[in-house]
């Protein structure tokens, strides 16, 4: 899981053990409802259901997943 804090945006992302990648958000306008959205693409995780191993990051416009096999998710942050 990774967090995110920029100005009035919280997020945080979460890929599953079943490599699924998930974004949930507060939206900039601080209301109380909590976004979520699901990738439609998984990440391969049949080698590291184990040891769980991926990598999330943030930046100003997106979230970034990516499994050990170097395959990639982009979900983009909804700033409105």
């Amino acid at each position: 899981m990774a967090c995110y804090q920029k100005s009035n945006m919280l997020a945080a992302a979460i890929i599953t053990c079943s490599g699924e990648l998930v974004l949930t958000y507060l939206s900039p306008t601080a209301s109380s409802v909590w976004s979520v959205s699901h990738h439609t693409e998984r990440l391969d995780m049949n080698l590291d259901r184990d040891y769980g191993f991926c990598s999330l990051v943030f930046t100003d416009s997106r979230v970034l997943a990516m499994d050990r096999r170097g395959n990639l998710l982009i979900m983009e942050l909804v700033m409105s």
